[in-house]
């Protein structure tokens, strides 16, 4: 219980920040995820930016996460993880023309 009562303390560090958002995004939470994570927009690292992506895609919300994930790719390079995201995206939004495309040019699942 030390680390949990560590995590909701109110001088939380950017790790605390970040598995806090972990655990809301584990429980199904993900409003409660995206809010710790927004808490770190000015020092977000690739954890963080992947768990923000995954979260998005888990509130369908493809768009942003679609945005997200081409920053990642912007900033941290092209992932397996990352285009991964963006392919899931396209299923997602049955954009199955580009899914087919982006298959030929990178790693799929």
């Amino acid at each position: 219980m030390l680390i949990f009562s560590r995590l909701w303390r109110s001088t939380a560090t950017i790790e605390d920040i970040y598995q806090k958002a972990r655990i809301y995004y584990f429980l199904g939470d993900y409003d409660d995820a995206k809010t710790e994570l927004n808490k770190m927009a000015d020092s977000m690292d690739e954890r963080s930016t992947m768990l923000l992506c995954r979260t998005y895609m888990k509130q369908d919300d493809t768009a942003h996460a679609r945005q997200l994930y081409q920053q990642y790719m912007d900033k941290y390079g092209e992932t397996p993880e990352a285009y991964n995201g963006m392919v899931l995206c396209d299923i997602a939004d049955e954009n199955y023309d580009t899914f087919k495309r982006q298959r030929k040019t990178g790693s799929v699942f």
